[in-house]
């Protein structure tokens, strides 16, 4: 298989479900997005950027989490083993939301990175579509997303990716990682 047929997009949420999800979050405390990243001597540093970030309560992720096992596991039906049905993960981080306001996108990077645990699949959902600018690109190649709908991919080396910078307006997704 080629790298790019490993990237799947489907729809995950229905458009009254992200508005839900986007009008709870906005009730919750924002903060600013954090990289760990590793000096010269290999040392963990944070790097602090723009973009907000906020994590959902426990209720409410619960709520939503059957979406996200159901999204897995089609993945997995997908691209497993013929005839041989796998489960490719286990358990996920705590869901994320991300906002993007005007001038903000996050820079090309991996997911799989020398100071965390190691991700097998990265999904990333679209919450609202009152935005310009913000397109997603997973290996230098422009993801198409619709409000509702969610990419899935590999989270190693081989799948970098990023979000190019807002211009108008405020780009909210939903993303967490499964291990």
């Amino acid at each position: 298989m080629k790298l790019n047929e490993y990237i799947v997009v489907s729809k995950l949420f229905n458009p009254q479900e992200c508005d839900e999800i986007v009008n709870k979050t906005n009730q919750y405390k924002w903060r600013q997005h954090k990289w760990n990243a590793s000096n010269t001597k290999g040392k963990s540093i944070e790097e602090i950027d723009d973009i907000l970030v906020c994590n959902i309560d426990p209720l409410f992720e619960s709520h939503i989490s059957p979406k996200l096992l159901g999204a897995f596991g089609k993945y997995s039906i997908l691209l497993g083993p013929k005839n041989n049905p796998i489960q490719l993960i286990n358990q996920w981080d705590t869901i994320r939301i991300n906002k993007y306001t005007a001038g903000v996108g996050m820079r090309n990077h991996i997911d799989h990175g020398i100071d965390r645990e190691h991700p097998v699949l990265t999904i990333i959902a679209l919450l609202n579509d009152e935005f310009t600018g913000g397109n997603t690109f997973i290996l230098n190649e422009e993801v198409l997303l619709k409000k509702g709908d969610c990419v899935i991919f590999p989270s190693n080396f081989m799948y970098p990716h990023e979000i190019k910078p807002v211009v108008n307006g405020t780009r909210y997704s939903l993303t967490t990682w499964a291990y």
